[in-house]
C-alpha cells in the first residue's frame, strides 16, 4: 500500500513537470511568433543594416549607416536605430533625424564604432582626440547613456596636453586643460 502511494505521489509529480514544460513551450513559441511577426514588420518597412541614415546631431549633419549605429547589441544606440521605434525619433526640418546630442561627443563614438569592426578583441579606444574637460565630461556622460561603456573605453586616468599646431592654439585658445584621450 506504501508503495503504490509513493508511486502515485511520483506519477503526480512528472505529470505536473510535464504540464509546466508545456506551458513553457507554449510561451516560447508565443514569443517566437511575435519576433517573427516583429521582423516581417520591420522587413515590410524597409529597415535594413545597409540603410544610410541621415543625423542631424546637435545642429552638425552626418550620414552614416544603420549597421554602425547598431552593432553593439543590447546598447541603447543600437536600441534606438533598431527600426523599431522608427516612427517615434524626432526629425528636422530636412528630414534628418534629430538627437540632441553634444556633436563633438558623437563624431568620437561615431568614428570609434567605425573603427570597431577592423579591431579584434571589439573593444577599442577612440581615436586620439584633444579635448577640453567639459568636452571629456559630456563625451563620458554620452558613452554611457549609449550603453557603450563596456565597448568604448573611456579613460580614467588622462594626461594633460598642450596644443600642438596653430589650428589647435586657435580652436582652444581660450582654454587652460586639454586632455588626450
Amino acid at each position: 500500500m506504501q508503495l503504490t502511494k509513493q508511486l502515485q505521489q511520483e506519477e503526480d509529480k512528472v505529470l505536473r513537470a510535464q504540464a509546466a514544460v508545456e506551458k513553457r513551450a507554449e510561451e516560447l513559441d508565443k514569443q517566437a511568433e511575435a519576433l517573427t511577426q516583429e521582423k516581417q514588420k520591420m522587413s515590410a518597412v524597409g529597415i535594413a543594416d545597409n540603410d544610410v541614415l541621415d543625423l542631424n546631431v546637435g545642429g552638425v549633419s552626418l550620414s552614416v549607416k544603420r549597421a554602425t549605429l547598431t552593432q553593439v547589441k543590447g546598447s541603447h544606440l543600437a536600441s534606438i536605430f533598431s527600426g523599431r521605434w522608427e516612427g517615434c525619433l524626432d526629425h528636422d526640418a530636412n528630414g534628418r533625424i534629430f538627437l540632441d546630442f553634444d556633436p563633438y561627443s558623437f563624431q568620437q563614438i561615431l568614428m570609434t564604432l567605425r573603427c570597431r569592426p577592423f579591431d579584434l578583441a571589439k573593444n577599442v579606444a577612440p581615436p586620439e582626440a584633444v579635448m577640453t574637460p567639459d568636452k571629456l565630461h559630456a563625451y563620458k556622460c554620452l558613452v554611457d547613456y549609449l550603453g557603450l561603456e563596456g565597448v568604448i573605453v573611456t579613460p580614467d586616468s588622462i594626461s594633460r596636453v598642450l596644443p600642438v599646431t596653430d589650428i589647435d592654439k586657435e580652436l582652444f585658445a581660450d582654454k587652460s586643460d586639454f586632455y588626450v584621450i
